[in-house]
């Protein structure tokens, strides 16, 4: 996490920025063009994490739906600009998961959250959906709280 700190000359904080933004402009899209097979597949994806899965695989999951999201909005710059950002911060928002998983539980809140955004995206509840990622979002920072708080960033 460091490296990409320093490459970009940003903080941990920066990226929290981003990816909060990035992700409530998905969502609402999302909400609003995610088609029945879209929204198949996010269920799919969902119930592969309900499953008994390591924090690795987890994760591995989470990344596909966030990406799956962005496919949702049916405007490809989405995908791209998401898939940019998790490449270019080298997946940093994920990973931290693995160090606080034991302090926050941190899989049973995002999965969840990632049922009720597909329930939002069903009704096609904008304002919902982005209240239910403002809440995933703030996962991210309690992880980052915490992490700070036992001087690991």
């Amino acid at each position: 996490m460091k490296r990409v700190i320093d490459k970009y000359d940003s903080s941990i904080e920066d990226i929290q920025e981003v990816r909060h933004e990035l992700e409530t402009l998905v969502i609402k899209l999302a909400v609003k063009k995610a088609s029945s097979d879209n929204i198949e597949e996010l269920k799919s994806i969902c119930n592969q994490m309900d499953e008994d899965i390591s924090i690795s695989s987890f994760l591995d999951w989470d990344l596909k739906f966030h990406r799956t999201l962005a496919s949702s909005t049916q405007n490809p710059i989405f995908s791209v600009l998401v898939n940019s950002f998790f490449d270019m911060t080298e997946h940093t928002t994920f990973l931290l998961t693995n160090y606080t998983s034991s302090f926050i539980n941190v899989m049973d809140k995002a999965q969840e959250h990632h049922w009720m955004l597909i329930k939002s995206i069903e009704s096609r509840d904008v304002d919902r959906a982005i209240l239910v990622m403002h809440d995933h979002m703030n996962l991210f920072g309690e992880e980052i709280s915490l992490l700070k708080i036992d001087k690991l960033i």
